[in-house]
């Protein structure tokens, strides 16, 4: 009896201290996107970091760029190298990415772009699935079907209906420079 008292007491100690036996379920996925420098001028590079904390496992991810005129630019997945990214909790991802032989630059239209990143554990096949397309077979980015409009809203309730996944949105400003004097 006396060794069972024990027992007892050693599994409740741990379970104060914020231990507790046997595996613990993974935290819900947080995906988030920042712009990089928040709110470029026309004529400055642009980088785009994406990162995943929580959750278990790989994730593709599709990022898309809406300009103030409505157009969207699918950046991810693209037929470049590294052009299919994926996740794994704690990494993170940069568009374009390190040592791309290409570069993302404000241009105008001027105002507020958004962005649209989104992440699933299936596999992406958006071409295929009517929702983008690209110009040519040598082009490297593709657009997004049925622009005018707000074509990012239906997009985005196309992917969740589509690849159920994680998803984040967020608006950054592009400015004219002011001229020089």
């Amino acid at each position: 009896m006396r060794k069972l008292a024990t027992l007892a007491l050693m599994t409740l100690a741990l379970a104060a201290c914020g231990e507790s036996p046997g595996p613990q379920p993974a935290s819900e996925p947080v995906l988030s996107v920042s712009v990089h420098p928040a709110s470029p001028q026309a004529g400055q590079n642009v980088t785009f970091t994406v990162s995943l904390t929580g959750g278990s496992g790989t994730w593709n991810v599709a990022l898309f760029n809406q300009d103030p005129d409505g157009r969207v630019d699918q950046l991810y997945p693209n037929r470049l190298p590294d052009g299919q990214p994926t996740l794994t909790p704690g990494a993170t991802l940069n568009f374009p990415p390190p040592n791309a032989r290409y570069l993302f630059v404000a241009a105008g239209p001027f105002g507020t772009n958004t962005l649209l990143v989104y992440a699933t554990q299936n596999t992406l096949d958006l071409e295929g699935e009517g929702l983008s397309r690209y110009d040519n077979a040598q082009a490297q980015f593709a657009s997004v079907v049925g622009q005018g409009g707000d074509p990012l809203s239906p997009l985005h309730a196309k992917l969740r209906l589509l690849y159920p996944g994680i998803s984040n949105v967020i608006h950054y400003e592009v400015t004219n420079p002011a001229p020089v004097p």
